[in-house]
């Protein structure tokens, strides 16, 4: 009877314990986790989305975790992450933050308070592949240099405030094609006049 009730008591610890990641099968989506003075067999982790969307975000080693056991056989046991622990604790304390922390240190957040997105990737690349990208924004900002390999296309004013290191505010390396005009303060090219030294008289307008 004795032996019985132990372990019936043993089934029903099992049913739900806690540990830490002490190894990892990432092809078999499998990791060991020791709890308590056991390390178990290799165990399925859980994942949010595994059906017609499908996401991969492995666990890691020293990760504290959940096992479910149904009936409280461990070795039946399904493991969930995560729960914060002295090791690692939460990247934030704010109600209104959405946040994601790489090991690398690059960041990617969302604060639905003040409406503000940051994706930060310390000495990386972001790459956006897609037939079109929009930005649907009053202002978009580009702090460093652009470069463009393909055409591009103004809808309305460009406007150029800057100047190189001579002095101009655009430098152009090739043949400059104007359908229309060129006015340098106010004076057109196409319809300019000009004194001839030594004669005093106009000369016609450019052809």
């Amino acid at each position: 009877m004795d032996a019985e009730l132990s372990e019936h008591r043993r089934l029903i610890g099992n049913i739900i314990r806690f540990g830490t990641i002490s190894g990892i099968d990432y092809a078999n989506t499998a990791v060991r986790v020791k709890t308590g003075e056991i390390e178990t067999d290799w165990l399925q982790w859980g994942t949010r989305r595994a059906g017609n969307v499908k996401e991969w975000d492995p666990p890691s080693i020293g990760e504290q975790v959940v096992i479910v056991s149904p009936g409280g056989n461990l070795a039946a046991g399904i493991v969930y992450p995560a729960l914060y622990s002295d090791d690692n604790p939460a990247p934030s304390s704010s109600p209104t933050l959405h946040k994601r922390v790489y090991p690398d240190g690059a960041v990617i957040e969302y604060d639905f308070a003040s409406h503000r997105l940051l994706a930060s990737l310390p000495g990386g690349t972001a790459t956006v592949k897609a037939d079109q990208v929009t930005s649907d924004s009053p202002l978009t900002q580009c702090t460093g240099d652009l470069i463009v390999a393909g055409n591009v296309i103004i809808g309305k004013t460009l406007s150029v405030r800057g100047t190189d290191s001579s002095g101009a505010s655009t430098s152009l390396a090739g043949k400059l094609s104007v359908s229309e005009d060129v006015v340098v303060k106010g004076i057109s090219y196409i319809l300019h006049r000009h004194l001839v030294t030594g004669i005093g008289a106009l000369t016609e307008k450019p052809e």
